[in-house]
């Protein structure tokens, strides 16, 4: 039974996705055309990874490394890295708002964790896992029923209600 909810959410996102595509960018951005990468500010040689400019952005710019400073004004993490509000922050959207948060790996590993129960872990932490992925997963089809009426999920029970 989980494993047809979660097949069935994975139908819904997939349908919200190709809605979502044709609504198109909320911002649209200039072409980065020769003169817009004419002013374009040369990269230092130790820069690792080249990510583009946040934003409209044609320029490249320097990844951020793991632990860096990081937030929704700077500069973009570099592969496989998110920026992250540190533990125990009080009000994580302001400190990501002020460039307070970290690039890190440690958000998606707990997520795969959280979503992956390991082989090795006993029944009842399996279990927990579990029930804890399968509430996400009803979170999330609750937002995309309340805010898209027009999407359905057929087979989920009470999953998504």
């Amino acid at each position: 039974m989980p494993g047809l909810c979660v097949l069935c959410l994975t139908a819904v996102l997939a349908a919200f996705t190709r809605f979502a595509e044709t609504v198109g960018p909320v911002v649209r951005c200039e072409p980065c055309d020769a003169g817009a990468l004419m002013e374009c500010k040369p990269l230092s040689k130790d820069c690792a990874e080249r990510v583009r400019e946040p934003g409209c952005g044609c320029c490249l710019s320097c990844a951020l490394a793991e632990g860096q400073a990081c937030g929704v004004y700077t500069g973009r993490c570099g592969s496989g890295l998110i920026c992250q509000f540190q533990p125990g922050e009080t009000r994580p959207l302001q400190a990501l708002l002020e460039g307070r948060g970290a690039c890190s790996r440690a958000a998606s590993k707990k997520l795969n964790t959280f979503l992956l129960p390991a082989q090795k872990q006993g029944k009842r932490l399996t279990v927990l896992n579990v029930a804890l992925s399968m509430k996400v997963l009803s979170w999330v089809g609750l937002f995309l029923l309340e805010n898209h009426s027009s999407l359905r999920a057929i087979g989920c029970g009470s999953m998504l209600v």
